[in-house]
């Protein structure tokens, strides 16, 4: 690849994701997408075609692309039944992050507070576990990006059996570090907010089900 196309992906990168700022979502890291319209099967797309999206927009498509395989029962949150079934009710009883979560997560609902709410009690609850531990700026700047991106990959890999995690050195580029600062400052950091939001996927859910299951032993039965 050539100087000059690389400073101009770069720079395309830099913008970050068109389809999370179009969604009001603000900026969110991206990486590169070539467009191949018009272009023929055994053809390359030039560098100057290609827009920057974030890894859940480029690997799948946004929050559309579905697998017939599913790791786990999915909330059926936009069914009719919903708005009258003991769905709505268990989702109701949850907090604010929980059923931003839910709402979000399994819903397919792109409000921008649910994704905000979601962030937040995230990243308030990883900094409750390093208490005293004072972060440089530049690096919370990177974390709190880190943590969007562990969100979309918890939502990606409960939608798409077929998600593919990323890679170290991908996630340095998204970052703009090299991957020995990556290894060194990142790496953990991105470990713990994969495992906080699976936390807080299952405990969401696990909610949802055992109201649900405590609504169904109330009702009487006739």
């Amino acid at each position: 690849m050539k100087k000059a196309d690389r400073i101009h992906l770069q720079k395309v990168a830099d913008l970050g994701c068109v389809v999370c700022r179009n969604l009001g979502f603000g900026y969110s890291p991206a990486e590169i997408h070539h467009l191949r319209k018009g272009c023929g099967a055994g053809q390359r797309s030039a560098h100057k075609r290609s827009i920057p999206l974030c890894p859940s927009h480029h690997r799948n498509g946004g929050y559309v692309l579905e697998t017939r395989s599913r790791r786990r029962p999915m909330p059926p949150i936009r069914d009719k039944a919903f708005s009258s079934c003991r769905w709505r009710r268990a989702v109701l009883t949850l907090d604010a992050s929980q059923q931003a979560w839910i709402r979000y997560c399994y819903g397919f609902d792109l409000n921008f507070r649910y994704q905000r709410e979601i962030c937040r009690f995230v990243w308030e609850n990883y900094l409750k576990q390093h208490e005293g531990v004072k972060f440089q700026k530049r690096v919370e700047k990177r974390l709190i990006q880190l943590v969007w991106l562990a969100v979309q990959d918890r939502a990606a890999k409960n939608r798409n059996e077929l998600y593919k995690e990323y890679a170290g050195v991908a996630l340095s580029r998204l970052l703009s570090v090299d991957r020995s600062g990556w290894i060194r400052i990142y790496s953990s950091h991105w470990k713990g907010l994969k495992r906080a939001c699976k936390i807080m996927d299952d405990n969401a859910l696990s909610l949802v089900y055992s109201k649900i299951n405590s609504d169904t032993e109330e009702t009487p039965m006739g």
